[in-house]
């Protein structure tokens, strides 16, 4: 379940009346309306979503509490969220489009559990029909095209999630778009990891000029599962093949010999000495410490 308490508020309708002892005097005394948006029922808030006002009033409640573990509105956008209820999810859209709110801002983390508290609620109850889906992507897309990059990694998050088709062709989508930021591509290879059969995209990555990339790459390949037959086959002579690069930093070279190293096993050892006659001093003074603890975790 994405994270919901955004923060705590303590919320009291107070009726105050000025009593001299009889009906009559009850009777006169002026009573307050309460705004629908700060109405209580049964201990939780109660709000018509086909009001606007009551309902961005709901999110700026939700946002102002400062309590994480108690917080009445959050609590309710959550279970109006769950209905499936379109004027709640299309107002966090909107919201999560607007220039002035950032994810990390408390209205930014409240817009973005809503989200993923809809999908949730749709995915449970098997509604996620056509409409619902389109609905869905298209507010992600929007997001994801809009002026507030906060977002992106929360929607990568929700594009990839409650079975929605294209996971593996968005991700890589995003992966390759000019001005994908290191933060952005940290998150998108987590979430592409269940997609991945054979070393293809891995292959690419670490081909790229750009060093960023080529981490990834290796940081991709890392928590791939190793037991795939491409893996198993053709992963040292991969990343041999890319440590003897003409200007490969020694960064990625130390990169390259910490995946050989994780994997503990007798072909680990021949595969890193033979980066004990590096130029690099750093990468050797490396290498031979990798040798070393390879051989004590496989008790020679």
């Amino acid at each position: 379940m994405l994270a919901r308490r955004v923060a705590s508020c303590a919320v009291a309708v107070l009726c105050v009346c000025s009593c001299k002892g009889t009906k009559e005097a009850v009777a006169e005394a002026p009573q307050k309306k309460t705004p629908a948006s700060a109405r209580v029922t049964k201990g939780r808030y109660s709000v018509d979503t086909s009001d606007s006002k009551a309902l961005r009033t709901l999110f700026d409640d939700a946002a102002a509490c400062d309590d994480r573990l108690h917080c009445p509105p959050m609590d309710e956008l959550d279970r109006i969220a769950r209905t499936g209820d379109l004027p709640i999810l299309k107002m966090a859209f909107e919201m999560m489009c607007d220039p002035h709110v950032r994810y990390f801002d408390r209205i930014g983390k409240a817009a973005a559990n809503v989200a993923g508290a809809w999908g949730e609620g749709r995915a449970e109850k098997k509604t996620f029909d056509d409409a619902a889906r389109k609905l869905y992507l298209d507010g992600i897309e929007r997001v994801l095209t809009g002026p507030s990059p906060t977002f992106r990694p929360e929607m990568f998050a929700l594009r990839v999630s409650f079975g929605l088709p294209g996971q593996e062709e968005f991700l890589i989508r995003e992966a390759e778009r000019p001005g994908c930021t290191n933060d952005e591509l940290k998150a998108i290879t987590v979430l592409i990891r269940p997609y991945l059969k054979d070393l293809s995209i891995v292959k690419k990555w670490i081909g790229s000029s750009d060093e960023d990339r080529i981490m990834e790459g290796l940081f991709l390949l890392g928590k791939m599962d190793h037991e795939l037959p491409d893996v198993l086959k053709n992963e040292y002579a991969m990343l041999g093949a890319l440590a003897k690069r003409p200007k490969v930093s020694g960064q990625v070279v130390q990169a390259v010999i910490q995946e050989a190293r994780n994997h503990c096993e007798p072909d680990s050892i021949p595969f890193i000495k033979q980066f004990e006659h590096h130029p690099d001093p750093e990468v050797r003074a490396y290498a031979k410490e990798s040798i070393a603890d390879v051989k004590q975790r496989m008790g020679e």
